[in-house]
């Protein structure tokens, strides 16, 4: 036998055997092998090398996350130890018990999407590197549970308050939804054409300052998860209209036969 980086040595002298157990070699290397008969009438010639690679299965794999989204799983890990040969495929485990999990995919990334599950149900997943010499040890179990987004806010209003319109809407409620992280504001001056106008952290009002008097405005309110975004609300509509209020505009004094004439005009709120 030769190990790498050494010379050629004898392994052993076995009379009529035909197969040999080596005392534990070092994982990850290449070693040579001859084999030479032997009878009293003496040695006959060396056959080889033949090369024999010291390997073991892979090592666990580690730092197995998951994430949910809308009908979605996604999967990410590290990579183990080869056990001195090249890992050939990952397989991934699932079920939605934890003792019972089966082979969902191989693949031979660091990651893996599972979009065949439903929303609002709990699934359990782990992962295992396979080598030439067959699968490693198995990562520890993570559950997921994916989620649609949110339904869409509730009961939205548009209050004209002086120079400004109130918005407020009520939160939609998140059972088997996942949870709002904000809401995106849409105005128009038609219904049909409404663009983004704020988005919002997780409130349930807005003060829209930014108007011009005698114009009409349509607002909706869209909720915002993790797993999109939810449809729109109903449509609430607001005008800002200047008020008006008693004033002089002009004022034509006449005298005529003893009598004055006062005409009062009238002056609008900016």
């Amino acid at each position: 036998r030769r190990a790498p980086g050494s010379a050629k040595a004898s392994l052993a002298e076995l009379p009529g055997v035909y197969a040999v157990t080596e005392p534990p070699v070092t994982v990850g290397t290449t070693d040579s092998y001859w084999g030479r008969a032997m009878s009293p009438m003496g040695e006959g010639p060396a056959v080889g090398p033949v090369e024999v690679a010291d390997v073991e299965a892979p090592g666990q794999v580690s730092g197995l996350t998951v994430g949910s989204g809308n009908a979605q799983v996604t999967l990410s890990w590290e990579a183990p130890g080869d056990g001195g040969s090249p890992i050939i495929e990952y397989v991934v485990q699932r079920g939605i018990f934890q003792d019972t999990l089966t082979e969902l995919a191989r693949v031979t990334v660091l990651n893996h999407t599972d979009t065949d599950v439903e929303n609002g149900k709990t699934y359990y997943y782990r992962v295992f590197a396979v080598n030439a010499l067959g699968g490693g040890e198995r990562s520890e179990v993570a559950l997921a549970k994916p989620l649609g987004p949110p339904a869409a806010p509730g009961v939205l209003t548009a209050k004209v308050k002086g120079k400004t319109i109130e918005l407020t809407w009520v939160a939609p409620v998140t059972g088997n939804t996942a949870e709002v992280t904000g809401y995106k504001v849409y105005r128009g001056e038609s219904e049909f054409e409404l663009e983004l106008l704020v988005e919002l952290g997780p409130v349930t009002s807005y003060v829209d300052e930014d108007l011009t008097a005698n114009r009409p405005y349509h607002y909706k309110v869209v909720a915002i998860s993790d797993s999109g975004d939810s449809e729109m609300s109903r449509l609430a509509k607001g005008k800002y209209t200047p008020e008006e209020e008693p004033g002089f505009g002009a004022v034509l004094a006449m005298v005529a036969f003893g009598t004055i004439m006062v005409l009062v005009g009238a002056r609008r709120r900016s």
